[in-house]
């Protein structure tokens, strides 16, 4: 069984809407030139920045990471429940070490696309695709209503301008990334 890794609330809420901004930002690089893509996070929180803390809660380097091979974690109802609880309750949440390790292998892929000059737009699609999983299967349940209703109005690339939305730096706020 993975190891617990007990973490803020409003880390996991800024998780939740980081992976909420990649997800959309991804999936709507679709309509536009991958310069434009780059240029939105230039002026935004880049993943490398949350690499070095996540890598801190686990105890571990980086570079010293053994690579999750695919996000193979499936929670049943029971866990869940167990999960609100038990241990949200008493402990506070927590995220399992393989969970974070998968979560660290996403945003060093996010990062090379952002350094890349030119990415194969199926490959953005797949990341994009797996950002969305990750939130569905392991952050969205972990959070109260309120707290995922907030973190969907993050800002992201090719928004709408009607829609009034909330920049991730908001999120960040009291962090220490």
């Amino acid at each position: 069984m993975d190891k617990k890794v007990y973490i803020n609330t409003r880390v996991l809420v800024f998780l939740y809407a980081f992976s909420h901004q990649a997800a959309l930002s991804l999936h709507r690089s679709n309509n536009a030139t991958w310069k434009e893509v780059k240029d939105f996070y230039n002026d935004r929180i880049m993943p490398e920045r949350l690499i070095p803390y996540l890598s801190g809660q686990l105890n571990r380097p980086d570079n010293f990471l053994t690579p999750a091979v695919k996000d193979s974690f499936i929670f049943s109802n029971k866990e869940r429940l167990a999960y609100w609880f038990l241990f949200r309750l008493f402990r506070g949440p927590y995220l399992l070490e393989g969970e974070m390790i998968y979560y660290i292998q996403l945003l060093k892929e996010l990062q090379a696309f952002l350094t890349a000059i030119e990415v194969n737009p199926h490959k953005v699609a797949d990341l994009g695709r797996r950002f969305s999983l990750f939130i569905d299967k392991h952050l969205q349940w972990r959070l109260q209503i309120k707290d995922q209703e907030v973190a969907m109005k993050v800002d992201h690339f090719f928004a709408n301008e009607r829609l009034i939305t909330t920049p991730l730096e908001q999120f960040m706020i009291g962090l220490n990334f």
